[in-house]
């Protein structure tokens, strides 16, 4: 009994397939009918769903597909003739779709023998004005259009001929044009180490051969920096500046420049009885340089160091204290206690200290010992801290008696530990000091070489 049931159930579900082809085929037919081949070729599509051996669709979906077939085509061989690429390329892909759609179906199509062949043509062609327009858009500077540009040409093409070049340009370019600018502006180390890099990338890169070849043998320098006058109440702090002249000059690997270290400074100088503790003299100074046979020497002093704290400010606010109160309740007789607010004052304080830093120098040349640059830097640093005082405890302090959030009850309580934030002179003086040498560097990077 059971399998009469499952065999009936089988066969009205087969005509049930059969039926919902037959509506699918009479849609189909309709928009034939219309001219409208590519609904026809859907409703096909869906009678084949359902009835996959059904010969009336696959017959239809033949029929209509290749009319949709040939209107493509014709579409796409008018925009391949007006050259318009990209618009061919969408349609050709909308031709590849209809084909392997109907060949799911076990229906062909006949397509043009040179179709692909245009299709290649279109993509060629595509990625070279693809390739025109990200080189114009380096040349503007405008990286960022290149790059979507490249981001095209790897979507049509992975393999196209000049996509390993216009990477290597978008990468290189950037560099190059700031060794340019640098080179310019005469910053002919900064300049020297830029087009390194851009050497490094691509060998040759534009006529980056040609000015490294220039750097090298018409602006490379050997210097001296002389221990610095410390003029200062601050002890060692000369010795602070010095070192960290010479350890931003290691770090900038500067093949222009050749700085002589401190302890073959220091040997020179002994060798020619001159003090490492004191002042050098300009007579002295050029006497070591000449020995140490370099092109440029410097003397500087630290000329001041000023601590400037501003007046302290204080305005009084309001804020509220909640105290636990305890009273007797006539109507159970027992003892209660609640909470009640009660209003008290804080103060809230500005604190600001400045440090100032004076830098003079010389720069000379050890041919003649003539001054070629002179500066006098000023480095100032501002600490200034927001706090706020209060003599109790500050966990049963409020700003307000109506409701507040832990999150900003925690953060409003935050200001009366807010003084932890102070700076110490030293990391004070620390900041002012890395800040003086960096703008020494920037100065003297472009000095040196004039």
């Amino acid at each position: 009994m059971k399998k009469i049931i499952y065999l009936i159930l089988g066969i009205s579900i087969v005509f049930a397939s059969c039926d919902g082809a037959k509506q699918y085929i009479k849609r189909a037919q309709k928009f034939e009918k219309s001219r409208n081949y590519e609904q026809a070729v859907i409703n096909y599509n869906e009678a084949l769903l359902r009835d996959p051996e059904n010969k009336d669709a696959k017959k239809g979906m033949k029929k209509s597909g290749q009319r949709l077939m040939n209107e493509l085509v014709e579409d796409f061989n008018i925009s391949y003739t007006s050259k318009n690429y990209s618009r061919a390329i969408d349609q050709y892909q909308e031709i590849d779709r209809l084909q392997k759609n109907v060949e799911r179906r076990k229906v062909t199509l006949e397509v043009p023998s040179d179709l692909h062949n245009k299709y290649k043509e279109c993509v060629a062609e595509l990625c070279r004005e693809y390739y025109h327009s990200a080189i114009r858009a380096i040349d503007n500077r405008d990286y960022s259009l290149a790059t979507d540009f490249l981001r095209r040409i790897e979507k049509l093409d992975p393999t196209y001929e000049n996509l390993g070049r216009l990477r290597t340009a978008i990468q290189a370019d950037p560099i190059y044009m700031n060794a340019m600018d640098a080179y310019q502006r005469r910053q002919y180390a900064i300049a020297y180490n830029s087009f390194s890099q851009v050497d490094a990338i691509s060998k040759g890169y534009r006529d980056t051969d040609k000015y490294l070849e220039e750097l090298k043998k018409s602006y490379s320098v050997s210097l001296v920096i002389f221990p610095l006058d410390n003029q200062t109440s601050q002890f060692s702090l000369a010795d602070q500046v010095y070192r960290l002249m010479h350890s931003e000059f290691q770090r900038q690997h500067n093949q222009l420049l050749q700085v002589a270290d401190r302890e073959t400074v220091f040997d020179a100088m002994r060798k020619l009885n001159i003090s490492v503790n004191l002042p050098i003299s300009d007579k002295d100074a050029l006497a070591v340089a000449k020995s140490l046979q370099v092109s440029r020497y410097m003397i500087g002093a630290l000329t001041s160091l000023n601590y400037t704290p501003a007046p302290r400010k204080e305005e009084i606010k309001v804020a509220y204290l909640r105290e636990r109160v305890l009273y007797w309740d006539q109507w159970t007789g027992t003892q209660m206690s609640n909470y009640q607010y009660r209003e008290v004052k804080y103060k809230e304080v500005t604190e600001e200290v400045q440090v100032t830093l004076s830098f003079r120098y010389r720069l000379f040349n050890a041919t003649n010992g003539e001054v070629t640059y002179s500066d006098l830097i000023q480095k100032s640093v501002i600490n200034q801290v927001k706090f706020a005082e209060y003599n109790g405890v500050i966990e049963d302090l409020y700003p307000t008696t109506g409701y507040i959030s832990q999150t900003d009850l925690r953060k409003w309580r935050s200001r009366f530990e807010a003084s932890s934030d102070r700076k110490t002179d030293q990391e004070l003086l620390d900041i002012c000091v890395r800040e003086l040498v960096r703008q020494w560097m920037d100065q003297i990077n472009v000095a040196i070489f004039k």
